[in-house]
């Protein structure tokens, strides 16, 4: 799977959130993408990429350089996400951050 040929925006991490009292999973990653910010579960990243997002909250670059992520706003609420830049790509759902 590769993105579209549309117009793709990068996506950065801006923070590793732990989970709050009520959610029931566990943390999100927060993510800027252009003009839009977005949250991704760790458990997302987890399944999908086979990080931990908890292993990186006191050393943001190092976890923004393990992957790339690409939102296309004209797309579904996923982002295209890839470990590393050889694999393939996956399709991680977000939420609007709140």
């Amino acid at each position: 799977m590769r993105p579209s040929s549309s117009v793709c925006l990068v996506c950065r991490v801006d923070r590793i959130e732990d989970a709050e009292l009520l959610e029931l999973e566990r943390g999100e990653v927060e993510l800027t993408c252009g003009n839009r910010v977005v949250d991704v579960s760790w458990s997302q990243f987890r399944r999908q990429l086979n990080l931990d997002p908890g292993q990186y909250k006191r050393d943001l670059r190092s976890f923004d350089r393990q992957f790339r992520c690409i939102y296309e706003p004209r797309g579904r609420k996923e982002l295209l996400c890839q470990r590393g830049r050889n694999g393939e790509f996956a399709r991680l759902p977000f939420r609007d951050d709140d």
